[in-house]
């Protein structure tokens, strides 16, 4: 079950929309963070079944033109796998070869349903960069 983490990801106040801000030590492992807000946002812990035996497991690439392209593209790809197997991910395997490709494996659970749908993963306010020694990133996601 994701859990939120303020040294891993954090809800930032918006009016309409959701923004998210995450850290981490490495742009794996601050795609991975974005990623588990995302999902933290997606479902209440009473509409999950957390099926450890049925796993759903998906593997990918993707190419884009720059970091934050990448970032967004990747969170894209999360949000149509989640709307596609009705599941949510928590297991993020992911290894970026330079700032526009990526390779990831991940793999996540049914839910019963959504508490809020992600219509969209926008540019818009899109933030990455590096401070203080890790990656730092801020995307708003259309809600």
């Amino acid at each position: 079950m994701i859990q939120e983490q303020k040294n891993k990801f954090e809800i930032l106040e918006h009016t309409a929309d959701l923004k998210i801000r995450a850290r981490g030590k490495t742009k794996e492992e601050l795609f991975a963070n974005m990623a588990e807000g995302m999902f933290f946002n997606l479902v209440d812990s009473l509409q999950t079944t957390d099926d450890s035996k049925n796993r759903i497991k998906e593997k990918f690439k993707i190419e884009s033109t720059d970091l934050g392209a990448l970032l967004v593209d990747f969170l894209s790809q999360l949000n149509y796998l989640a709307d596609l197997h009705n599941a949510i991910f928590d297991e993020f395997k992911i290894k970026i070869q330079d700032d526009k490709n990526l390779e990831a494996e991940v793999s996540g659970y049914k839910v019963k349903s959504f508490a809020l749908e992600i219509k969209a993963v926008t540019y818009h306010d899109l933030v990455i960069k590096k401070e203080k020694g890790q990656w730092v990133a801020e995307v708003l996601f259309d809600i």
